[in-house]
């Protein structure tokens, strides 16, 4: 679900939360000691980690006149009450299952089951990335219960990750349109608000420009990126759950250490997101009941994941910076002219003026079938295939647009001369290329559909949604 507008803007006018009390907290450098925070920033004072040292032990805070370094002392994490590293992958998902199950609703806890195995699947894969990366999990945004189900902090900028679980299932992606099982979703219109919900409230509380991308992370189906997502120019990417690391660190780094550390302290406060209370429900009690709920509810192996990429589909990428402008030279003294290089200069346009002259009389006598021979549209297949494929995204989302309560149209033609794709009641759905077929074949039920673009030139074919990709029942 998400917030209205409202809401988030109250947050914005606010003054900042409160930054957290001094004292040891995780180093974001190395994870492996633990560093002095003053309250303010952050100090030259670090602490090796001791995990046989109690919970309720911490050492005294630096003194002022200490000199920098750090000393070899164990020190315990200092937590404030509404840190999100506290919080287990699928939190608010596994709060949702015991509810559930306290009221008897036995046959609804399937589907959210599902949604909880799905994160928890990408939070092991993301428990793999570096020390230099901050991972939290199920970050409550707003006031109606929604949440992020994982927010990143690293070198490159921050991602917001929305775990999508459709076992066994084809999912469908071009342009502006996501499908699962030849049904439109909304997912990434929803991942483009979320990912900049997260940057205005991050640059908020943390004092810099945040770049945020986000992400969709697709478990246990089949995905297919015809064209990558373009949501009214957003960030977006949609990935499988085994691409997901490699695509995180082929991003380049963006911010400095020091940078990361600031935004991720202000991402780990709850105040930055919500200002609704917290969960007192501990992370090894919500473990715990997950992993009884999981066992009677019987443990679903994950299907393989596999993805498919068009040749002609790449990733976004950044604009690139405009050039420098460098300052023009002055200009040089006008030169004296040649009369005789002068001359020659005006016989030599004189003999090509007649040679055109010549070629043009000799053009318009030659075959008439040269008249009517139409220019090439495209130069070459590859070229022929992105339009296409641009083409039939772009139909996707408008037949969708033109299906009231999900009934598709009952055919679909080609005008003659302008090369446009209408329904049958004469609404215009996208220009197509000169020359392009189309094959519409819509289901008994009118609930799904086949389309098949053809090109004009090189008969390259694109389909939607292509018969390999059809789920099964």
């Amino acid at each position: 679900m998400e917030d209205g507008i409202e809401d988030e803007a109250v947050m914005l006018e606010s003054p900042l939360p409160p930054r957290p009390p001094q004292g040891w907290y995780t180093d974001q450098a190395d994870t492996s000691q633990w560093r002095w925070w003053t309250g303010d920033a952050w100090a030259d004072f670090r602490c090796v980690r001791d995990p046989d040292v109690g919970v309720d032990f911490a050492p005294a805070a630096p003194a002022k006149n200490e000199p920098a370094g750090p000393p070899m002392v164990a020190a315990s994490v200092t937590r404030t009450p509404n840190d999100l590293r506290d919080r287990v992958p699928a939190h608010a998902v596994i709060e949702k299952l015991i509810e559930l199950q306290a009221a008897g609703q036995h046959a609804e806890m399937r589907s959210w089951h599902t949604g909880a195995i799905g994160e928890r699947h990408v939070a092991n894969i993301l428990s793999n990335l570096g020390p230099e990366w901050t991972v939290l999990h199920s970050v409550p945004v707003g006031s109606d219960g929604s949440d992020i189900d994982h927010v990143l902090i690293g070198p490159p900028g921050v991602f917001t990750l929305n775990t999508k679980h459709h076992p066994g299932k084809a999912v469908w992606v071009a342009g502006r349109a996501f499908r699962v099982s030849n049904r439109p979703q909304h997912y990434l219109t929803n991942s483009a608000h979320e990912a900049g919900r997260a940057e205005r409230l991050l640059a908020h509380a943390s004092g810099l420009s945040v770049e945020v991308f986000g992400v969709i992370v697709v478990v246990g189906a089949t995905l297919t990126v015809r064209a990558e997502p373009l949501v009214d120019g957003a960030l977006v990417e949609v990935v499988s759950a085994d691409e997901l690391l490699s695509v995180l660190r082929a991003h380049r780094r963006n911010y400095s250490d020091d940078q990361v550390a600031q935004i991720a302290a202000a991402a780990m406060r709850a105040e930055t997101w919500s200002r609704e209370p917290m969960s007192v429900t501990s992370a090894g009690e919500l473990d715990a009941e997950f992993e009884r709920i999981h066992a009677r509810l019987g443990v679903t192996p994950m299907p393989a994941s596999r993805t498919v990429r068009s040749p002609t589909a790449t990733r976004p990428t950044r604009q690139p910076r405009p050039p420098i402008q460098r300052p023009s030279r002055p200009a040089s003294r006008p030169r004296k002219k040649n009369k005789k290089k002068e001359s020659s200069l005006g016989s030599l346009i004189g003999g090509l003026v007649v040679l055109l002259i010549v070629w043009g009389v000799a053009s318009s006598m030659s075959n008439t079938s040269l008249k009517d021979a139409s220019p090439q549209q495209f130069a070459s297949q590859g070229a022929e295939q992105l339009a296409l494929e641009n083409a039939a995204s772009a139909a996707v989302t408008a037949i969708d647009a033109n299906s009231p309560n999900g009934t598709r149209p009952t055919s679909l033609i080609v005008t003659r001369g302008a090369s446009v794709l209408q329904t049958d009641a004469g609404v215009t759905l996208v220009d197509l290329p000169d020359g392009t077929t189309a094959d519409y074949v819509v289901s008994a039920d009118g609930a799904s559909y086949s389309l098949t673009l053809t090109g004009p030139e090189y008969a390259s074919s694109v389909t939607v949604p292509s018969p390999s990709e059809e789920a099964t029942p």
